[in-house]
């Protein structure tokens, strides 16, 4: 049988494959594969780019540990697979946000070649060097990461009683061997590094590094998107390694979903620009905390919902949609900036955004690059107005996990929808069956041809039946 390896999302800093939402025992009995989710380190256990820590191992020296990892994964698969009944033969590696753009990392990784044979990155992208078309890279440059990992390098030698600010830190730094600071390094448990992480401090310390790394709060944290293109396992400039087709060349399946931003509702408009008293308040009301528990308890068959659209979105973005303008004043304008701002940019998406630049360049190379949109929004109210087609809302319909007691499950079901909801989902796993199986999404369920990038098919559904379209 075919083999789909999915890698989880969640910016590259959080995420883990026993998130019910992820359990893949549905689609691998639709799409007759074998489904298997793999976990990597994520945050500063998965990238941190350190010199000290090279000591003539180009590897280690990358600090690409997490990338590391999923190719460790892919080896597993390819020796072991046939036990489980898959063909090693044909392997197909799916990622969603940052999964997506772990997917474009191996995909361009020399250290994974011959591992996997068709790629399937949603909402993410392959950017590692700013351009005008995506000028928000998908994966952070090397120099970055590197001031960052100095910057969290100086903390912990300040936390560990070794030097009293960046200053000092720094001579203790410049005085010991590479071996030496590894070693300091290593002897780190993964809770002092996190404390370190997030304890506020002088700004100062960003400064002595060149850093901007230390957020206004003065906390390290931890970089996100974080694939590090520094030329051994993944290139300086992943698309155009991609150009020159020195890179794992696939079969390809991108997508995106409409409403990518209206996931990112913790975000303050003044992060993109925004002015005045509200562009200090996040689009969502509720805290993260109180939006799960509303959603937990949310029945999506109750004839009164226990939650109203004024409960989840703070009254400065209300109503959801004014005229146009810049800045935008409503929830509707301010998420679908987020989204562009982070997958498509304020061009046509069709012709910009990390996922655009991505499949052009793979493009020029091979024929099989296939791109669908995601617009579905039959949410019992009020969350088809809070979330619609937002960023990970399409991955219950192509895992098929309605009923599985996941975050958004409960949100996204109930009886109203649910003959819509399943047709389009039979329809999103056949085509990712086939596309494992072949390298070309298309199958009978579709209703419509789906024509290779730079044509789309979007995928759909009112209440009642699927919506398949291939304008």
């Amino acid at each position: 049988m075919p083999v789909i390896v999915f890698f989880y999302g969640g910016s590259n800093v959080s995420g883990y494959n026993a998130d019910p939402a992820y359990n893949g025992a549905e689609l691998a009995k639709r799409a007759n594969a074998v489904v298997v989710s793999a976990n990597y380190r994520v945050g500063i256990m998965g990238w941190l780019r350190l010199a000290q820590f090279e000591n003539g191992n180009a590897l280690d020296g990358s600090g690409n540990y997490g990338t590391l990892d999923t190719i460790k994964a892919l080896e597993y698969v390819n020796k072991n697979i046939d036990k489980f009944g898959g063909n090693a033969g044909n392997v197909t590696i799916w990622g969603q946000s940052a999964g997506a753009v772990n997917v474009f990392a191996l995909m361009a990784s020399p250290q994974a070649s011959g591992l996997f044979h068709k790629a399937v990155p949603i909402s993410g992208g392959a950017t590692s060097v700013p351009s005008a078309a995506a000028p928000l890279p998908s994966m952070n440059s090397k120099v970055n990461h590197e001031k960052y990992a100095n910057t969290l390098l100086y903390a912990l030698v300040i936390d560990s009683g070794l030097a009293t600010d960046a200053a000092t830190a720094k001579t203790y730094v410049d005085s010991k061997t590479a071996a030496e600071i590894a070693a300091f390094m290593r002897a780190k448990s993964a809770s002092d590094v996190i404390t370190t992480a997030f304890t506020p401090r002088p700004a100062g310390l960003a400064a002595t590094v060149n850093s901007a790394a230390v957020a206004p709060n003065g906390v390290v944290g931890t970089p996100a998107s974080a694939p590090i293109p520094e030329g051994t396992v993944i290139p300086i400039d992943v698309i155009d390694t991609f150009k020159n087709a020195v890179f794992n060349n696939v079969p390809v399946l991108v997508g995106n979903v409409r409403d990518e931003g209206k996931l990112f509702g913790t975000i303050p408009p003044v992060v993109f620009g925004g002015t005045g008293p509200s562009a200090y308040l996040p689009l969502y009301k509720m805290t993260d905390a109180q939006r799960f528990l509303a959603m937990k308890n949310f029945n999506p068959d109750a004839a009164v919902p226990n939650t109203t659209l004024a409960d989840q979105i703070n009254a400065a973005f209300l109503p959801l949609a004014t005229p146009p303008s810049f800045p935008p004043t409503e929830y509707n304008g301010w998420s679908n900036f987020y989204g562009k701002m982070i997958f498509t940019t304020l061009g046509d998406p069709l012709t910009q955004g990390v996922a655009a630049e991505a499949m052009n360049a793979l493009k020029t190379r091979q024929g099989n690059v296939y791109y669908y949109m995601f617009n579905w929004d039959e949410e019992p109210a009020p969350w088809n107005d809070v979330y619609g087609a937002a960023h990970g809302f399409d991955l219950p319909f192509l895992f098929g996990n309605f009923t599985r007691d996941s975050l958004f499950s409960k949100v996204v079901g109930g009886q109203a929808n649910a003959a819509g909801r399943m047709a389009l989902s039979d329809a999103m796993i056949a085509s990712l069956a086939a596309f494992a199986r072949t390298g070309n999404p298309n199958n009978v369920k579709l209703g419509v041809t789906w024509e290779p990038w730079p044509k789309q098919i979007n995928f759909d559904a009112s209440k009642t039946a699927k919506i398949i379209t291939a304008p």
